[in-house]
């Protein structure tokens, strides 16, 4: 097949080129570039670095147009209707198929099935019934559990602003980083603040617990779920047995919030970015020290939240109310026996204690053996489970703050009543309510996370003006490409209309220019993307187009509907043929220049196919005819400088003697 085409295309050459006259304008045509192909391979590189799989290449051409593949290694047919084929790489599509046969290439992505939920670790069904009360499915299928979905702000000053790491610092007993169930690819930095080092076994188990509960590996078949599955942790270890002192958690505190702070200031070469603190523990003590490193964690942009406390009483419990603090709830829905209680009578700050509440009775985690798993109970659990909603927020919204999320938790929690009686609406031992995952994260991301019967870019505005796309009816922050909705087609960049982008961008349809957004259906002309600058026409990308073009800087040459920067030469549009310096029209070009398909005389810019006569380069003076230099022409010629003697269509200037019956010195004729 690789030879028919061949003969085909060579024939047809060989055609056109039959009977044409010498001076032929289409003689001018250049040789047409690969456009299709060019683009075709800034997908494949823009799939590798986003990290997307593919495996080959998608062909898209007339269905008209049949190419037969059966003995052609490496290339398949799809769908013959469709004009659809794969092929393993661009090389072999530009082996078989013409670049004009060709509508679009694109990667032929992995996909993978989305038909399971529930996760399929041994204690998930029976041991985790705080998955459901949290309501925490909805982000997960919506692929939320930790990740950095802000495109606005660039967390680890990497130059990307996505896929920053969110990180909580666990300040506990320690962590068994060898356990089966954890991913040790995300735990970070530990460090002991007991002795400096950084050992942080944990011979208690607590540490390892909480640890659980935030980021145990999902879908492993062993263990438990862990809530955030992208969630980093930082283990600061503040105990060694059941107590430790203040010091060492101010300490371990005061530790984090530099680590924070020198990551800023050194523009993330050194020091760790913590977004979050988890403190599963406390006692009844008010101590300044402990608030100013609580204030001072806070201010440097960390989220603190904090265990309410144990012993079911209206006991302050600090830092709890220097922060968040977080109560328990049971299986039933009820406030755990246990859980602290509210009282005004604790003074300023009692608010926070039990500012809302979480599972934290019967929850199994993961424990100090490699492969052991504990059930228990304690304010301690339902702790992690906040902390874990907070770095999840906080991914979506880089700008969240303490504050911000502490306003997010009263707005969103599920309010109950414990019959314990309010104080100032807040209920004594439910706070401000049950935390509800999904309610808090769609109140950051001020959208729908979960939108029934929505799928592609929603028809309406969320609240916070932004609009989303959907697919199946959940939130895709992952898709970035060019669709439609009833007011027209639209950028999308993680899941959002991007209403800044002025660019060239594309989907399965084509390249298209973007215009505050929108698709600008209306506009001709040339407008640039990160890999060049197009042709447009009626708002698409003509890959067709090999001409010369104008926008408002320029006439341009364009080559596969490019632009050609590269290109010197002469080349032709509907108003004639031009002279091009690096892909633009040279309008002030007086002279003789070439392509390869010969010398001709341009004037402002355009050949001059109307003139005969003599004209110079930098190279000397030329005999043109109908615009072009006849190199077979040996005579006399005349210009309006006099008459020349001219050899294979030069001027002789070095000619002295007579040439049928004139008389030429240096090349003029004098008589």
């Amino acid at each position: 097949m690789k030879k028919l085409l061949s003969v085909i295309l060579i024939l047809t050459l060989i055609t056109a080129m039959a009977g044409r006259s010498f001076a032929d304008e289409e003689d001018l045509v250049p040789e047409e570039e690969e456009g299709v192909f060019e683009l075709a391979q800034a997908q494949a590189e823009e799939a590798a670095e986003s990290g997307a799989e593919y495996e080959g290449f998608i062909v898209k051409i007339d269905p008209e147009e049949q190419v037969d593949v059966g003995e052609i290694e490496g290339m398949d047919l799809v769908d013959a209707d469709e004009g659809l084929y794969t092929a393993q790489s661009i090389e072999t599509i530009e082996e078989v198929i013409p670049q004009e046969m060709i509508e679009y290439i694109e990667p032929d992505y992995i996909m993978e099935l989305f038909d399971q939920v529930d996760p399929n670790d041994y204690y998930f069904e029976y041991d985790q019934w705080n998955i459901d009360e949290l309501n925490v499915k909805p982000l997960w299928r919506a692929g939320m559990e930790g990740q950095d979905f802000d495109a606005e702000i660039d967390l680890d000053y990497d130059g990307n602003n996505l896929n920053d790491e969110i990180i909580i610092a666990v300040l506990d007993s320690g962590l068994n980083m060898d356990h089966e169930d954890l991913d040790s690819s995300r735990i970070v930095d530990p460090h002991n603040t007991i002795n400096g080092s950084s050992d942080v076994t944990d011979e208690v188990g607590h540490g390892t617990f909480v640890t659980g509960l935030i980021m145990a590996t999902k879908d492993n078949v062993v263990g438990i779920a862990g809530l955030g599955q992208s969630i980093r942790v930082m283990p600061l270890k503040v105990f060694e047995g059941s107590t430790t002192q203040t010091s060492y958690v101010v300490s371990a505190i005061n530790y984090a919030a530099a680590q924070k702070r020198l990551f800023e200031e050194t523009g993330g070469s050194d020091g760790t970015n913590i977004s979050v603190i988890n403190i599963s523990f406390g006692g009844s003590n008010p101590s300044e020290s402990l608030k100013n490193a609580v204030d001072s964690a806070i201010d440097a942009g960390i989220i603190i939240i904090c265990a309410a406390g144990n012993s079911g009483s209206t006991v302050p419990i600090y830092p709890a109310m220097y922060a968040i603090g977080i109560g328990a709830i049971n299986a039933s829905g009820g406030v755990s026996s246990f859980s602290q209680r509210l009282s005004s009578d604790n003074g300023e700050g009692y608010e926070n204690k039990v500012w809302v509440s979480a599972p934290g009775e019967g929850l199994t985690s993961t424990y100090r053996g490699s492969s052991s798993y504990e059930k228990k109970g304690g304010t301690s659990y339902s702790c992690p489970e906040v902390a874990a909603l907070a770095a999840i927020c906080k991914g979506l919204d880089n700008s969240l703050d303490h504050y911000w999320f502490k306003q997010v938790l009263k707005d969103t929690s599920v309010y109950r009543s414990s019959g314990l009686g309010t104080i100032d609406g807040q209920d004594v031992g439910y706070g401000w309510g049950t935390v509800d995952f999904l309610a808090a994260a769609e109140a950051v991301m001020g959208c729908n996370i979960i939108q029934d019967g929505t799928n592609g870019l929603s028809d309406y505005a969320a609240p916070n003006g932004n609009w989303y796309y959907y697919t199946n009816g959940v939130l895709d922050l992952s898709y970035t490409g060019v669709r439609d909705n009833k007011h027209g087609w639209w950028r999308i960049v993680d899941g959002k209309v991007d209403f800044s982008c002025e660019s060239v961008e594309h989907n399965e349809n084509g390249w298209w220019y973007i215009k505050g957004g929108k698709v600008q259906f209306g506009y001709t002309g040339i407008r640039p993307n990160k890999n060049g600058w197009w042709r447009i026409v009626n708002g698409k990308v003509d890959f067709s187009c090999n001409s010369v073009e104008e926008n408002e800087n320029g006439w341009w040459y364009i080559r596969g509907g490019k632009v050609d920067f590269g290109y010197t030469g002469i080349a032709m549009n509907r108003n004639g043929w031009w002279r091009i310096v690096n892909g633009k029209v040279d309008f002030n070009c007086n002279t003789v220049e070439e392509n390869e398909n010969g010398w001709w005389y341009c004037r402002n810019g355009k050949v001059q196919f109307d003139y005969t006569g003599v004209k110079n380069n930098k190279n000397g003076w030329w005999r043109i005819e109908n615009g072009k230099v006849n190199f077979r022409f040996t005579g006399i010629a005349s210009n309006e400088y006099g008459s020349w003697y001219l050899k294979y269509g030069k001027v002789d200037f070095t000619f002295d003697g007579y040439y049928e019956g004139h008389l030429i010195l240096d090349g003029k004729v004098v008589r």
